[in-house]
């Protein structure tokens, strides 16, 4: 089935991933595409925190082979958060970078 979008709503970086991620899985089957992503290092970490659980978060820092960029970034996201605004009644996702509490 193929799906119309609008490429307004898309940054170049997120046409980026989305071709890194088509070009990855393309007519992969569900079971490769799961042995595949759970011998990554993040799927690893995630269940070594927590043994035997059903599931477990994974972290963005272990998504980042660069240690340098994921001590950076988990830096940076401490001022972050993601705010979903109502447009047509289609929440559109924009990053909002401010200061917040919780972390």
């Amino acid at each position: 089935m193929q799906r119309c979008y609008d490429p307004e709503l898309l940054s170049d970086s997120d046409i980026e991933a989305l071709d890194h991620g088509f070009n990855e899985y393309a007519g992969k089957s569900f079971d490769s595409v799961k042995l595949q992503n759970h011998n990554e290092q993040a799927w690893l970490k995630a269940v070594e925190r927590n043994p035997g659980a059903e599931a477990s978060d994974i972290f963005f820092e272990d998504m980042i082979e660069e240690e340098w960029l994921a001590e950076e970034l988990k830096e940076t996201a401490r001022f972050m958060a993601i705010a979903f605004p109502v447009q047509n009644r289609v929440p559109q996702p924009r990053m909002l970078v401010m200061p917040h509490s919780r972390f």
